[in-house]
């Protein structure tokens, strides 16, 4: 019993070297309470939040070649791939602080922003083991972790009567989805005697349960997983909540949770397949590929059809926001590596041009407190950098050359092409063909706002009431560069996921 307890508390302290970047984000999370308690100046927590999220970004950095270990017994697992989405929510997380810059309404609440600081951190760290947990349990309470923090975010303006509306959807939607998952992961328990995802008696005792069991519990757990997406028909919070919250608040929801959902996602899917030489190998009790397939269709048709009838600018890309989710779902349908490879590369660049365009649309909300796309009438003459900034980025959401958006879907479409051609699977021919349909179709609302600020005549009577400051243009401009970088130049990056992916680990394929 001795040796027993040695040996795990052992297995414990060792794994806890491999939790740098979150021990660096907790103790961040003291700190910034700290400053937030003694220093009642903002300045000095949003700099203690933003430089603990900076040094644990650089803690991943240096994991990236560190060897793949299970941590905890299991609960954890440490990849190389799990370290790349890590980098990639702490990146975002970085990029909504710097949006935050800009939101004077929120900066002055008079909640102050040690709060605010705090829920990011707690959100961040949320994701952060999301992306590792293995173990039902550790998913589970990761998964609550983020939606407790996001409930929060999003209702931080409390004296705003539709930030508390769309709060309080989003808080139910969230509890549903909660239980939703809960009970998906007590029936897989129930079925396989294990909460341990990578134990080699689940999918034994899996295939081994009744069939129409195994479906609903799995169907539950998808589900659980497809809230945190915005996946149809998980997706009704989402217009709601981006309309009603501040866009840094937006700018965070949409991107980290995001990103560390599909984490979770590949991770869940990688024990269902398996990969060989002639292709994918899928656990065939349950048919993933047609039941992702058939979400990806929904979701991207569905986001894209809404997104024409908007008129609110939020609205709008929160229903752009869903399209995008149904495209990445498509890279996961493929079940191949290059298929990883592209929803790594098409978050990464999700997260830039999605940040780029929410950045400048609360620039020209700053400015002119321009809210629709009506408002926008002629403000490309008033404010012209801004405005061919967000031309950019929403040139780059519809996917059109020679922008980043463009290269992640051509992957997108390449990868789901190559895996028809493997199993001539006629689900996947019709995504891609609708795939290619829904991206035609996003040019009519992305390119209505661009008519709207070039081609219309100055309609409205908005006045400029504040100045875009140097550094805001800056940080624009940056973020477009980007974009227009990784369009133009693509191949090391995709070279360097490429890498990261093509290292096995314990999961199989993903």
């Amino acid at each position: 019993m001795e040796n027993t307890l040695s040996t795990i508390l052992q297995q414990n302290s060792d794994s806890l070297n491999y939790l740098l970047p979150e021990i660096i984000l907790v103790i961040t999370f003291l700190e910034t309470i700290v400053a937030d308690l003694f220093w009642k100046k903002k300045e000095i927590t949003l700099f203690v939040t933003f430089f603990g999220l900076a040094i644990a970004l650089l803690a991943n950095v240096a994991q990236l070649g560190v060897t793949d270990k299970l941590l905890f017994n299991g609960m954890l697992q440490f990849t190389a791939v799990a370290v790349v989405y890590k980098l990639l929510s702490i990146a975002a997380a970085l990029v909504a602080l710097v949006v935050l810059l800009s939101e004077k309404s929120l900066l002055n609440t008079a909640k102050g922003i040690g709060e605010y600081c705090t829920l990011v951190l707690g959100l961040t760290i949320g994701c952060q083991f999301m992306c590792l947990a293995t173990n039902l349990l550790s998913i589970y309470v990761a998964v609550e972790m983020v939606s407790l923090a996001a409930y929060l975010l999003v209702a931080y303006k409390s004296a705003d009567k539709k930030a508390t509306e769309g709060a309080i959807k989003y808080v139910l939607f969230g509890a549903v989805a909660s239980a939703v998952l809960l009970y998906g992961i007590s029936l897989v328990y129930g079925l396989t005697g294990t909460l341990l995802l990578i134990d080699s008696n689940f999918l034994a005792n899996l295939s081994k349960a009744p069939l129409g069991l195994v479906a609903i519990a799995l169907v539950f757990i998808l589900g659980g997983i497809a809230f945190k997406l915005s996946v149809v028909p998980f997706h009704f919070w989402t217009p709601d909540v981006y309309q009603s919250s501040p866009i840094s608040v937006v700018v965070l929801v949409s991107s980290v949770p995001k990103i560390a959902a599909f984490a979770l996602l590949t991770s869940f899917l990688g024990i269902f397949s398996f990969q060989l030489s002639n292709g994918p190998l899928i656990w065939p009790h349950f048919p993933w590929q047609n039941v992702l397939a058939v979400l990806a269709i929904l979701t991207l048709s569905i986001g894209n059809l809404s997104a024409i009838g908007q008129h609110n600018v939020k609205r709008l890309l929160a229903w752009s926001s869903i399209a995008h989710t149904g495209f990445m779902l498509l890279a996961v349908v493929a079940f191949s590596i290059s298929g990883h490879i592209a929803l790594l590369f098409y978050l990464l660049v999700y997260v830039v041009m999605n940040a780029g365009a929410f950045f400048a649309v609360l620039l020209l909300e700053k400015q002119y407190k321009a809210t629709t796309i009506q408002d926008y009438s002629g403000l490309g003459a008033k404010a012209p950098l801004v405005a061919v900034m967000l031309v950019i980025c929403l040139v780059s959401l519809i996917g059109l050359p020679v922008t980043a958006g463009f290269v992640a879907k051509f992957l997108v479409f390449s990868t789901v092409l190559d895996a028809y051609a493997i199993n001539a699977n006629p689900i996947l021919l019709a995504a891609l063909i609708l795939g290619a349909v829904n991206t035609v179709i996003s040019l009519f609302y992305y390119f209505k706002i661009v008519v709207f600020l070039f081609l219309k005549k100055q309609a409205s009577t908005l006045e400029q009431v504040a100045t875009v400051q140097l550094w805001e243009k800056g940080v624009l401009i940056l973020l477009v560069l980007i974009i227009v970088l990784l369009g133009l130049l693509p191949s090391t990056l995709i070279a360097f996921i490429s890498g990261i992916v093509n290292v096995k680990s314990a999961m199989i394929l993903y």
